[in-house]
């Protein structure tokens, strides 16, 4: 089962869905592939101290930061080691079509952003994509990494790119171009 499909899928849907839409989607993918108890497991975690904590770093980089200065804002986390994550201001950056995802590790500004222990022990008992259950519980956890990561920033209201990626991820995905 090819996880890199579906992330490719997730894509079109962060641009042709709310976040709302997306969140239901990923649920209800990981309910019927995995089972109803699965998808509940994560569903059921409350991320509204993790949103805050996102919200808290991007005030960090904001004020830290030349933000008229960045063509983009990218944050990282990474699956293996607790959700820990890194919001960059980044001073190039690419569009999607262009294939071209190296501007991500040119930055003008980085900030630490929150981990997530819940959701890194949940990855960590199926893994990436070792089974059917691996690849739709690592979907929904990442449809839901998205959704708060874009909860937190529509609080600023910026008008510049927005980007995420687990940890070596490759296409980047945009929120916003």
């Amino acid at each position: 089962m090819n996880i890199y499909f579906y992330l490719e899928k997730m894509q079109l849907d962060i641009f042709n869905l709310t976040m709302g839409e997306l969140k239901k989607k990923y649920y209800i993918l990981c309910r019927e592939e995995c089972g109803e108890e699965h998808a509940a497991d994560i569903k059921e975690i409350d991320l509204k101290g993790y949103i805050n904590e996102l919200e808290s770093s991007l005030l960090t980089l904001l004020d830290s930061s030349d933000i008229n200065r960045a063509k983009a804002l990218y944050f990282e986390y990474d699956l293996d080691n607790s959700w820990d994550s890194n919001l960059y201001a980044c001073d190039r950056y690419s569009e999607l079509e262009e294939e071209d995802d190296d501007w991500a590790s040119e930055w003008v500004y980085e900030a630490t952003g929150p981990s997530h222990t819940l959701f890194s022990d949940l990855y960590a008992k199926y893994g990436f994509d070792s089974s059917k259950e691996a690849v739709f519980s690592t979907l929904y956890l990442i449809a839901r990494t998205v959704c708060a990561y874009k909860a937190a920033v529509t609080k600023f209201n910026l008008s510049l790119p927005l980007c995420i990626a687990f940890h070596d991820q490759d296409p980047i995905m945009r929120l916003q171009e």
